[in-house]
């Protein structure tokens, strides 16, 4: 979970709904996540399947009905985004070095890119900028080759020479996703920047 955020200690009663802390990045791990272990009378309990479980809790799951639906389905996200005036470097994205909200027309280049987790071989991602004009300035379509916990991908272009068109720049990034029943599942988010 994220450092310095658990706000619960060990004694106390949890309710349905109760906040804990939030999820983020506390070890060396590779993407935001929270651990979930659950514990009878020191025993561990696997919630999917306690009976099962050292203890025999005598029940098939601890999971609301319902819920299982949901936690079984693969889930992704787009968790960070934005756009930078430079070749972009994987690391200074991630590290947060390109959050401002203003490119100079000068920039060598016009980039936007997009970090996101849980990324599988049917996944279609898309990837565009759409200029101040509502012109198509930039766009990409990539497919994993395989699931990937996580993958971050950039559309732009280098400058060649001329100050970029000043005004506000939209970057997109959608993840379509084919389920098994031939339907689509759609995640979708934007991102803007100002030129001038």
């Amino acid at each position: 979970m994220r450092r310095g955020s658990v706000i619960v200690k060990s004694g106390d009663y949890i309710r349905q709904g109760s906040k804990l802390g939030l999820v983020g990045l506390s070890g060396l791990t590779e993407m935001p996540h929270a651990h979930l272990s659950v514990r009878h009378n020191g025993d561990v309990i696997d919630p999917f399947n306690p009976i099962n479980s050292s203890c025999d809790a005598g029940v098939q799951s601890l999971w609301k009905p319902g819920i299982m639906a949901d936690i079984g389905l693969p889930q992704s996200a787009v968790y960070h985004l934005g756009f930078t005036g430079e070749t972009p470097d994987i690391e200074r994205a991630r590290n947060g070095d390109y959050d401002g909200d203003t490119i100079s027309a000068n920039a060598k280049a016009l980039v936007f890119w997009a970090d996101m987790f849980w990324v599988e071989p049917t996944d279609k991602i898309t990837l565009s900028i759409t200029a101040p004009n509502g012109s198509k300035f930039a766009s990409t379509t990539d497919t994993p080759d395989n699931i990937q916990a996580r993958r971050i991908i950039f559309v732009g272009k280098k400058n060649k020479g001329k100050p970029w068109p000043v005004g506000t720049y939209e970057g997109t990034v959608q993840i379509k996703r084919l389920l098994d029943d031939g339907s689509f599942r759609t995640i979708k988010h934007s991102s803007t920047v100002r030129v001038q």
